[in-house]
Formats: structure tokens, sequence, C-alpha cells
């Protein structure tokens, strides 16, 4: 392994730490469903420095006026299936939403849930 390599490995497992990168995303997708590293480059039709490459990329926008068109620019730029990406990026969303995890912008998702404690 090559020093650029290593150096690229290791950007990409700091950008997983943070919310505002797809690292973040794709490494808690890979933490929640015990997929190691080859396995997820694999699911994305990638080889691991494309994966390492891909985690460098800001997380998609989650406006909708721009999540679907950063979504594809990425799937394109690195020529992974869309729906791949789409996939694991929605499955991260659903458990984040379920956690109450803090959202790249600072905010918080909370699943609704039916209260047994509501006072009349």
């Amino acid at each position: 392994m090559s020093n650029s390599e290593d150096g690229l490995r290791y950007l990409a497992s700091i950008a997983s730490e943070r919310a505002a990168f797809l690292g973040s995303i794709l490494e808690a997708y890979a933490v929640a469903t015990a997929t190691p590293v080859d396995r997820l480059a694999e699911r994305l039709h990638c080889d691991e420095q494309t994966l390492a490459r891909l985690r460098l990329c800001r997380a998609p926008r989650e406006d909708p006026a721009y999540f679907a068109d950063d979504v594809q620019r990425v799937a394109e730029r690195f020529k992974i299936p869309i729906e791949q990406l789409l996939s694991i990026i929605r499955d991260v969303s659903v458990l984040r939403a379920m956690r109450g995890t803090v959202t790249q912008d600072g905010g918080y998702l909370m699943a609704a849930r039916d209260r047994d404690d509501v006072d009349e």
C-alpha cells in the first residue's frame, strides 16, 4: 500500500466521524449491518479505493430541492448504481430517525411514537 493510499484511507476515516460527509452515512450503515469495508464496496459496485474517495464527499443535502441531484451527481462521479447509494442513505436516515440522532445541519430527527400516558 502506498503512502497516498494510506493518506486517503486516513482522511476517509476522519470523514466517517463527521456528519457533513458521506463517510458518516456509509460508516453508520456498515456498523448497523455489520458490513465490512470490502463487502460495502461490493454492494456499491466499486473497489475499496473508490469507496474511500466516496467517503470524502459531502453528504447529500436534506432539502428535497437538492437531495436527488446531490445523490445523482455522486453516483455519476463514482460510477456506482444510484439505487444502491439511495438505499444505503435511506436505511441510515431511518436508523438515525429512530434513534433521534443529530443530522448534518445540527437538527434532531425523532421517530413518532404512541404515548401510553396521555392526560385526558
